[in-house]
């Protein structure tokens, strides 16, 4: 028998996957993915979290929210600051805790933050 310098391989078999096979690795990958997503956010860039300046007297951070029919605030979103990430975040939940008198249709509003070292 010659042999010559060809690889022989094993030809390719199609077999479908098992679907119970199929949807744990699927979830899995869902789950890995999902992890590493918190993890992304829960981190942040690096870098960005800027101090609070100790010598600085205040900062503003002006929100723009929704009024619901309820009377609840939702969608704020900061316009413009001067405040560090911490204290928009602290602006976004004050807004998200207040409350409207309840109206046919919603609206939207504006809200300037204001936040003072104490003396």
């Amino acid at each position: 028998m010659r042999h010559n310098n060809r690889k022989y391989l094993p030809k390719r078999i199609d077999v479908p996957p098992s679907p119970l096979c199929d949807g744990r690795v699927k979830s899995v990958r869902r789950f890995a993915l999902s992890i590493i997503v918190l993890l992304a956010a829960s981190c942040g860039p690096a870098g960005t979290t800027e101090p609070i300046d100790p010598n600085k007297k205040s900062y503003f951070v002006d929100v723009e929210y929704t009024i619901g029919t309820d009377g609840k605030t939702s969608n704020a979103k900061v316009i413009n600051t001067d405040a560090p990430q911490l204290l928009q975040k602290e602006a976004l939940a004050e807004v998200q805790r207040w409350r409207a008198e309840p109206s046919a249709d919603p609206s939207r509003g504006r809200r300037r933050i204001e936040f003072a070292a104490e003396q």
